[in-house]
């Protein structure tokens, strides 16, 4: 054999294992770039999905908080609108005989509250008058006395609000008289106390 049929021989062998390595090589590379651009995708598409899902959640909150009015305070009793005090004015209450608790505590009738400028409240049923007072404090007020087994007692701190003509009384509300706790507030639900007097 001649050296260049050595060479061509030596040289096409060689070429071939050259051509398999390089496309060894090639075909890793091609894998790995399509395994980088795979996870590329998948991380786009988590991305995207987390954003959207973020999105759903969050867009509800938004509206609702957007159509939210500002909370306002209690609103003055139409019939004492110029008065300093925004509780100032009288109210009525109606318990009858298939109120929770209304039978057993003996306070079935009409109930009148009366909330006066100068600090003096009332509450009256029928011709039985009870006195007491009021101050208001931030967020709640303070009241004192109506009932004679309230007199002598601490005054009752109650939660309040005044919507759309009914003064309603509400927890978190603490009262050591458990009468005028029951007629004011009511077991738990809170009792609406009509602005003005009984008709």
């Amino acid at each position: 054999m001649t050296i260049d049929e050595r060479l061509r021989s030596g040289l096409g062998a060689r070429a071939e294992l050259t051509d398999s390595e390089i496309e060894r090589k090639l075909s890793v590379t091609l894998q790995r770039g399509r395994r980088r651009r795979t996870l590329r995708r998948v991380g786009s598409a988590v991305v995207v999905g987390v954003m959207a899902l973020g999105l759903l959640v969050a867009l509800p909150k938004l509206l609702s908080t957007s159509n939210r009015k500002e909370p306002v305070g209690p609103l003055s009793p139409s019939i004492k609108a110029h008065s300093p005090s925004p509780i100032v004015g009288t109210y009525t209450l109606v318990l009858g005989p298939r109120d929770p608790g209304a039978q057993r505590l003996h306070a079935v009738g009409t109930w009148v509250l009366t909330f006066r400028d100068d600090g003096d409240a009332s509450l009256s049923r029928g011709n039985a008058v009870g006195a007491g007072g009021y101050r208001l404090v931030p967020a709640s007020v303070l009241i004192t006395g109506l009932f004679d087994s309230c007199q002598g007692t601490e005054a009752g701190d109650y939660s309040w609000v005044i919507s759309d003509g009914v003064l309603r009384f509400f927890k978190p509300s603490t009262d050591p008289c458990p009468l005028r706790r029951f007629v004011l507030l009511g077991p738990g639900h809170g009792h609406g106390w009509v602005v003005g007097p009984a008709t």
